[in-house]
C-alpha cells in the first residue's frame, strides 16, 4: 500500500520493488511488536502493565495505519485500549469499507476486543487498522487468529 499525506500536493512514483511477499499468519496470538505487523506513519510504542505482553503501539497521526495478513479459514480478534483521549478505530479487510470501532471510554480499559466475522475461504486477507484523522489516539495491542 502506498499512501499520500493527503495535503493536496503531487507526488511521483516511478516503480515499486517487492523484496519478499507478505507471509500470511495462521492460528495464534500476535502482539503489536510481532514482525508480522506493518506500520506506516508515526506510531509510538507503549511499554507497561495493561496491554497484551505489556506492549502496545499508539498514534494520533493522520494517515497512520497498521496492517496484518492472516490465512483463512479463520476469524480475527483485535485488541486495543479504550480511554477518554481515544477515538474511532477504522478496521478494514482487503481494502473494503472500514468498520468503525468506538475506543472512547471515560476511564481507561485495557484489552478491549473487536471480533470479526468468519472468513471461510482458503485465501489470505489483510486487516488494516487506521485513524479517522481527527487528532485523537488509537491503539494496536494484539491480534488473535482463530479457526
Amino acid at each position: 500500500t502506498i499512501t499520500t499525506p493527503g495535503d493536496g500536493k503531487y507526488i511521483d512514483i516511478d516503480s515499486v520493488q517487492i523484496v519478499s511477499p507478505a507471509t500470511a499468519k495462521g492460528v495464534g496470538t500476535y502482539d503489536d511488536a510481532d514482525p508480522a505487523w506493518g506500520y506506516t506513519g508515526s506510531w509510538t510504542t507503549y511499554s507497561g502493565s495493561g496491554p497484551t505482553a505489556n506492549t502496545m503501539h499508539y498514534t494520533n497521526a493522520t494517515g497512520a495505519s497498521a496492517s496484518f495478513t492472516f490465512q483463512a479459514p479463520a476469524q480475527f480478534i483485535f485488541k486495543y485500549a479504550a480511554a477518554s483521549n481515544r477515538s474511532t478505530i477504522l478496521i478494514s479487510v482487503d481494502g473494503g469499507l472500514p468498520i468503525q470501532v468506538n475506543a472512547y471510554n471515560a476511564t481507561p480499559l485495557w484489552q478491549q476486543t473487536y471480533i470479526s466475522g468468519i472468513y471461510s475461504d482458503n485465501h489470505s486477507h489483510i486487516v488494516t487498522i487506521s485513524t479517522p484523522g481527527n487528532g485523537t489516539y488509537i491503539d494496536v495491542d494484539s491480534i488473535t487468529i482463530s479457526p
